[in-house]
C-alpha cells in the first residue's frame, strides 16, 4: 500500500507544472483520451509496437487499450475465459506483438492477445512482481525486492527457468519498500536499476553480471540509511527524510535500439535524466526539472498529466504528452 502511495503522489503532484521538461526533448504530440471511458488515474502505461497505449488505472480496477490518437479501442476482460477472476490490476506489458501481460493481486496475473481477448492463465510458479519486464520472444524478467533484490526468469506461461540475485544493496530495506529502480529487456541482455543508486546493471540471460554503466549525477545526495525493518512510527519518520533528501531512481527506459534513459529525483528539488548508448557511455543529463515521465519507446518519452477541475466540477480524464529526444545520439569528440 505504502509503495503504491508514493508513486500515485509522484504522478499527481507534478501534474500542473508548466515547466519545458529538457533543452534536450521537444513536443511531438498531446494524446487525449477518449471520453467513452472514465480513467481515475493512470498507474502504468505501456506503448505496443503500433503505439498502441495499454493502460492500467489502479482506481477503477480497469486495464484499458487505446490507439495512439487516444480513441478507445478495448478493456481487458478476463471474465470471458476464466469466469469469476477478480480484477485487481497491477501492470501489463506488451510481449513484442505476441501477447498481452497482466499482473493481478490475485489471481497473479493474465495473458491477452494483443487486441485485448483473452488468452489464459499462468503456471502456477508465477507471482506478481515489483517490477516486471518481457523480452519480444516474450519470456518474462520478474523482479522481487525481497532480501535486497532477486529476479526470476519465466517462460511465456510464467513458469520458473532460472533465478539470480542482483548485486549486493546498501539499502536493501529501501529497495523492498520503495516502487522505484527500473528495467527491461532485450533478447541478449536484461538491464536493471536500483532506485536505491544511479547505476546500471547488464546481465545476460543466465544472471551473470557483464557491464555496469553509470555516472554519478550533478547535486548527487546518498541515502543518510536504510529504512527500519518492520513498520512502525520510526519507518515513516526515516522514509520520509530518506525521499526528501537524497538522490533515488524512479525509471529506467530502453530509449530506441541504442540509447537508455535513467530517470532520478533529487528529493525535494525535482528530477533528472541521464541518456547512455548500450555501451555505457553518457550522451545527455538533464536535472532540476518537475516533470517525471512514465516510459519510453522509439525515440519518444511520454508523460501523464491529470487536468485540474473543469468549470461544471467535472475532472477530465488524464491526458498524455508525448517527447521526442533530439539530444546527442553519439559520444562527442
Amino acid at each position: 500500500m505504502m509503495r503504491s502511495l508514493w508513486t500515485l503522489s509522484l504522478l499527481t503532484a507534478l501534474a500542473a507544472s508548466g515547466q519545458e521538461p529538457s533543452d534536450y526533448l521537444t513536443k511531438e504530440a498531446v494524446i487525449h483520451l477518449s471520453e467513452e471511458v472514465l480513467i481515475g488515474a493512470i498507474s502504468t502505461l505501456d506503448i505496443g509496437k503500433n503505439r498502441d497505449l495499454l493502460i492500467v488505472d489502479k482506481v477503477a480496477r480497469k486495464v484499458w487499450i487505446f490507439d495512439h490518437e487516444g480513441n478507445f479501442k478495448n478493456e481487458l476482460h478476463p471474465e470471458q475465459c476464466h469466469p469469476g477472476f477478480q480484477m485487481n490490476p497491477l501492470d501489463a506489458k506488451y510481449a513484442g506483438d505476441r501477447f498481452i501481460l497482466m499482473t493481478n493481486a490475485g489471481p497473479w496475473g493474465y495473458r491477452f492477445k494483443i487486441d485485448g481477448t483473452c488468452l489464459g492463465g499462468l503456471h502456477r510458479d508465477f507471482l506478481a512482481p515489483m517490477q516486471l519486464t518481457l523480452d519480444d520472444q516474450g519470456f518474462f524478467w520478474a523482479f522481487f525486492g525481497e532480501r535486497g533484490g532477486y529476479f526470476v526468469h519465466m517462460d511465456s506461461t510464467g513458469k520458473k527457468l532460472l533465478q539470480f540475485d542482483t548485486v549486493d544493496e546498501d539499502f536493501p530495506n529501501l529497495v523492498y519498500r520503495v516502487r522505484g529502480g527500473g528495467s527491461f529487456a532485450t533478447d541478449e541482455f536484461v538491464y536493471y536499476a536500483s532506485v536505491a543508486d544511479q547505476k546500471i546493471y547488464k546481465y545476460d540471460r543466465s544472471g551473470r553480471l557483464v557491464q555496469t554503466i553509470g555516472r554519478t549525477p550533478k547535486r548527487h545526495r546518498a541515502p543518510p540509511q536504510d529504512l527500519p525493518s518492520g513498520v512502525s512510527k520510526r519507518l515513516f519518520t526515516v522514509l520520509q527524510e530518506v525521499m526528501g533528501q537524497s538522490t533515488l531512481t524512479f525509471g529506467l527506459f530502453p530509449l530506441d535500439e541504442d540509447l537508455i534513459m535513467l530517470q532520478y529525483k533529487h528529493g525535494r528539488e525535482g528530477f533528472g535524466f541521464q541518456v547512455y548508448n548500450r555501451q555505457g557511455r553518457l550522451l545527455a543529463e538533464d536535472f532540476g526539472r518537475q516533470y517525471q515521465f512514465i516510459t519510453a519507446r522509439e525515440g519518444r518519452v511520454y508523460r501523464v498529466v491529470q487536468p485540474e477541475l473543469d468549470a461544471d466540477g467535472t475532472l477530465p480524464n488524464p491526458f498524455i504528452e508525448v517527447y521526442r529526444y533530439t539530444g546527442p545520439k553519439t559520444p562527442a569528440r
